[in-house]
């Protein structure tokens, strides 16, 4: 991506787990149906856009905060085909984690090797961070972001990842 992509386009993305109904648009529809339709969505966008470029986006929810803070987290198998159809189709993916009991730096760590494709980009869910998920809003503190940029930012250097990353 070029140094102003994100300043010169807008995202717009369908959110959810691929196995969940309930959790969003892309738990409905197979990737092979969700594209052509996320495709039309932008399309539409593009239109009332202005100058702005207009940029498919899945925002896949990586990992699911269980009771007591656990995570559940996507099939591997599954994750690959997201991630294969959305950079053969020229769409950006959002990999969701909602940290549940675990620190920003260990969900970092577990979603950084997923940098190495020019269309993932990571995302978390501050409100999932606690061990008391559905009874209590987490949070996460400016410190906590600035680790997991300088952590994403660390390890792009050092394995040669070029580009910029949300």
């Amino acid at each position: 991506f070029s140094p102003d992509f994100f300043t010169r386009n807008q995202v717009v993305a369908y959110y959810g787990h691929p196995r969940s109904k309930i959790m969003g648009i892309v738990g409905r529809y197979p990737v092979y149906e969700l594209g052509p339709m996320l495709r039309g969505t932008a399309a539409s966008y593009d239109r009332a856009n202005g100058d702005r470029g207009i940029i498919p986006a899945i925002y896949l929810i990586y990992g699911t905060c269980q009771p007591g803070g656990e995570i559940n987290r996507i099939d591997k198998k599954l994750l690959d085909r997201y991630i294969e159809y959305t950079l053969t189709n020229g769409m950006l993916l959002y990999l969701d984690h909602q940290l549940g009991r675990y620190s920003m730096e260990e969900a970092m760590v577990e979603m950084l090797p997923y940098l190495k494709y020019p269309n993932v980009h990571l995302a978390f869910d501050p409100e999932w961070h606690t061990s008391r998920p559905m009874r209590e809003i987490g949070s996460v503190t400016a410190a906590e972001v600035n680790t997991a940029q300088r952590l994403m930012r660390d390890y792009m250097i050092k394995n040669n990842i070029r580009g910029k990353r949300q």
